[in-house]
């Protein structure tokens, strides 16, 4: 990957993504966060890889997994009105046939399209797949936390902002009495990441994006977690709970206990 082949991309998304194009001001709305959180995914991206030490190639590599990262979300959206891939389509694997339905890929190496071919696929799974590809796995991790440190941010911001986001931000219904539900409460207080089909309340949703900290899997992530006062910043995004506050604790130690792993540099084998 070069950075011609980045520009071509870059130019080539920005008009499939044009030609989704709305009148209704909700739909524009929706369809701006997704082209904007493309962009700032491409940046904190490459800004994760610079701190691992990754060569300029990889750096390419790597921006090109996060401009296409979510390329399946614009026909999601067009077709079934909503970012809830349960609801819908699992946007990673329709990404994946958009990719191959225009040949994005043709002009890269077979190992390259292997590694961007996964990352597409898996980067929204609840679960890290098992790939024996070392490589596919280091770019998809990475490409996950680049998405997560994002999508903080887009969560925090429609907390802030509720009239200025579209309502398709919040992807969660509640029916529980606004407490954190003891399913929620257990996982992350294992240090395990909450099943979005037990969020029942605000607590319960607030508790989810938090227990993301334990899927993150490089130290600079957790250093920009720290930096950025996300988990503080996402808990107070809730009604003052106590559960919040307990677990708010076990999800701060561990994003600094990770932050302090060794930094060793990195690459791709590409």
């Amino acid at each position: 990957m070069n950075a011609s082949e980045i520009r071509t991309l870059k130019s080539w998304l920005a008009g499939y993504i044009a030609g989704f194009a709305a009148s209704d001001e909700e739909l524009k709305r929706a369809l701006r966060l997704k082209r904007v959180h493309t962009a700032r995914v491409c940046i904190t991206i490459r800004r994760l890889g610079k701190a691992l030490g990754l060569p300029e190639n990889d750096l390419q590599l790597v921006e090109a997994a996060a401009l296409l990262h979510d390329i399946g979300r614009f026909p999601q959206f067009a077709r079934y009105g909503t970012f809830r891939d349960k609801d819908s389509t699992d946007h990673g694997r329709l990404g994946l046939r958009v990719i191959n339905r225009h040949g994005l890929l043709s002009g890269v190496t077979p190992v390259e399209r292997r590694h961007l071919a996964r990352a597409v696929a898996f980067h929204n799974a609840a679960r890290l797949p098992r790939l024996a590809d070392t490589n596919s796995l280091f770019l998809l991790k990475l490409l996950r936390d680049a998405d997560k440190l994002d999508i903080w941010r887009l969560v925090i911001g429609h907390h802030r902002h509720r009239g200025r986001m579209p309502k398709v931000v919040n992807q969660f219904e509640y029916s529980g009495n606004g407490r954190c539900s003891p399913e929620v409460m257990s996982a992350i207080t294992s240090g395990q990441v909450v099943p979005i089909e037990a969020v029942r309340s605000v607590c319960d949703a607030t508790l989810l994006y938090i227990s993301w900290v334990f899927d993150l899997n490089f130290a600079p992530s957790f250093c920009e977690t720290l930096k950025g006062g996300y988990l503080e910043r996402l808990a107070a995004t809730a009604p003052p709970a106590p559960e919040i506050r307990c677990t708010l604790q076990t999800a701060r130690d561990h994003a600094r206990r990770r932050s302090a792993a060794a930094k060793g540099l990195a690459k791709l084998s590409v």
